[in-house]
């Protein structure tokens, strides 16, 4: 039974009791007529109940909706003795507060959940959550990947996506045609796109708008898809990005740590809205690196060969500022690595790169392809477009990226981080942050002279790093998504 047709039962034995009352003081007329009402909306309790509960949960409630019908039909007949209708109608309302009592505590009463990522790589910013969701007796579970489009030069999102087939085999998919969200009205609706109309590369349609998913639930929950460290600095630059839709329309936002619920509550949030428990993304990180749970395909393996393997990971926006250059020097970077033959060279490129190129930085499309193939080409190279970064993240010794979640969420495998960006980038901004934990060629370290570190096995910041990363994520267990997951349900039978 779902916790709004509960809620609805509940509602109309609250009425009934309010109408039984009501006859006391009513004319014969009059209290024959609601004793009719109130006998016509048992039934339709009882009728309701027989359709969506097992039989043996049924004739606890048949038991009781009999006997009140019983009372209703001594209570017209005797509907002129003032004495004996009172006594009826007192009987009627116990029996009504125990029906009422039996269902508040109803065990086989569910949330409806519903989780809609939209891109499958995302899915890490809510998969632990889900975990405990779906596990949980007193919830029925959807994962419904919308479609979106990918803007082009024309700026019109001509180009219609769906990744539901991308996802996990493990992870039942529910079509998004098989759910009319405005006819169930899910108790819980999680989501990680925060944009709405302010995506200028991918747009959800607007039914999924933060706005409108609202409208349909009392729990609309967004799990950001970004992480960050532990000092991040919220900046009048940076403001604007807690302004998205997904921050104003949401009834509850995640929060990794109480320092960023802090911060957000210094810009305005109101600290209920903020949930201080942690991040699924760490969760997903710590409970899929381990080697066992890893199946390593053949032709990585052929081409990782006992190498000491890196991995680089480029943003959307890598070639957004200096385009040329920086397309010249991720060139020389696979050069470093890839020319080495102890060395194996992992790249995962954003999935929205290509469109970001072809939208921002047209007149390196076509270098942007040609450098993708040639990758390709490489015997000691791996070009990673799964959405699934946990092998890559399990198999390889070291990173090298773009300031990023996914730079910040690797120091929770332990090994060495190199950003291509400098200190200058992160001074004002929500990315300042505790640089430190990072390789970096402000602190005298070439991407050739961590190259060698990392084949000699060294790793001069790793204390620091660890330091570091327990302050940023105050609840390395992997149990946010849990403790998410127990404080939302909670929160949602409370107001009901």
């Amino acid at each position: 039974m779902r916790l709004k047709t509960r809620n609805k039962i509940i509602d109309l034995i609250s009425t009934v009791i309010e109408g039984i009352k009501y006859i006391e003081n009513a004319n014969e007329a009059t209290g024959l007529n609601i004793l009719n009402d109130c006998f016509d909306a048992v039934i339709s309790i009882f009728n309701t109940l027989d359709d969506i509960l097992p039989e043996d949960k049924t004739s606890l409630y048949a038991e009781i909706i009999s006997s009140i019908i019983e009372l209703i039909n001594l209570t017209k007949e005797n509907i002129g003795d003032n004495q004996q209708v009172e006594k009826l109608i007192r009987d009627i309302k116990f029996l009504l507060d125990d029906l009422k009592s039996n269902l508040q505590h109803e065990d086989e009463v569910k949330l409806e959940i519903i989780f809609l990522p939209y891109k499958a790589s995302m899915w890490d910013s809510m998969e632990s959550i889900w975990i405990e969701a779906k596990d949980d007796p007193k919830c029925n579970c959807h994962v419904i990947p919308i479609p979106y489009h990918v803007n082009t030069e024309k700026n019109d999102f001509s180009i219609f996506e769906y990744e539901g087939d991308k996802f996990d085999n493990g992870i039942p998919i529910t079509h998004y045609n098989d759910y009319d969200i405005e006819l169930e009205k899910p108790d819980i609706i999680y989501i990680h796109n925060p944009y709405d109309e302010y995506n200028t590369l991918t747009r959800v349609p607007e039914c999924y708008f933060s706005r409108n998913l609202k409208k349909y639930t009392d729990m609309l929950v967004y799990c950001p898809y970004t992480i960050g460290m532990g000092n991040n600095i919220i900046t009048k630059k940076s403001h604007i990005f807690f302004k998205m839709p997904g921050y104003r329309y949401s009834h509850r936002i995640i929060n990794q740590s109480i320092h960023y619920q802090k911060n957000m509550i210094n810009i305005g949030f109101l600290p209920n809205k903020l949930i201080p428990l942690g991040s699924p993304k760490i969760d997903y990180v710590i409970h899929n690196i381990k080697k066992e749970k890893n199946v390593i395909p053949n032709e990585w393996s052929k081409r990782l060969n006992n190498r000491k393997v890196f991995l680089l990971n480029t943003k959307i926006f890598h070639f957004s500022v200096d385009g040329q250059e920086n397309a010249d020097d991720l060139s020389s970077l696979i050069h470093l690595i890839a020319d080495r033959p102890d060395c194996a060279l992992i790249w995962r490129p954003h999935p929205l790169a290509l469109s970001g190129v072809r939208i921002y930085e047209p007149r390196l499309y076509n270098e942007y392809l040609q450098l993708i193939e040639d990758f390709k080409k490489l015997e000691n190279c791996i070009l990673d477009y799964t959405p699934n970064y946990a092998l890559s993240f399990c198999v390889s010794d070291a990173f090298i990226s773009d300031m990023s979640s996914l730079a910040i969420a690797y120091l929770v495998t332990n090994k060495p981080v190199y950003l291509l960006e400098g200190f200058e980038m992160f001074k004002d901004g929500v990315n300042s942050v505790e640089l430190s934990a990072f390789y970096t060629q402000d602190c005298g370290i070439s991407i050739s002279d961590f190259r060698n570190m990392v084949l000699n096995n060294k790793d001069y910041n790793y204390t620091n790093r660890i330091n570091i990363l327990d302050k940023a994520f105050p609840n390395l267990d992997g149990n946010a998504g849990k403790r998410i997951h127990n404080q939302i349900i909670n929160e949602v039978i409370s107001l009901n």
